[in-house]
């Protein structure tokens, strides 16, 4: 992600009063635990994603048109149902498959 994304993503998440978690890395050896962080931080940064995603999209910004229709149609994905349904189904999942190798 740009910087000017990450200080408009910040700015959002701050208005909001929301910590952002910083997802490092997902193929690692430890597949399913760094992937289950990812998911959980993704869930729990959700509005603040949701807001950036809508603010840029939005008609005032100084965004490409291409630019804009992508980041719409991110906002309308957050926004459907079964976008969260699945991540939260995933994040379940996920969590067995933590539990089961931490345990082997």
């Amino acid at each position: 992600m740009s910087p000017k994304n990450q200080n408009e993503l910040q700015a959002v998440a701050n208005d909001l009063s929301i910590e952002l978690l910083k997802v490092q890395k997902v193929f690692d050896v430890r597949w399913a635990f760094s992937l289950y962080v990812s998911v959980r931080s993704v869930l729990r940064d959700y509005p603040a994603l949701f807001q950036h995603f809508s603010n840029i999209a939005d008609g005032d910004s100084t965004r490409s048109s291409k630019e804009k229709s992508k980041y719409r149609g991110l906002a309308k994905k957050l926004q459907s149902w079964s976008c969260n349904r699945e991540a939260c189904i995933l994040k379940d999942a996920l969590h067995c498959l933590k539990q089961l190798y931490l345990y082997l």
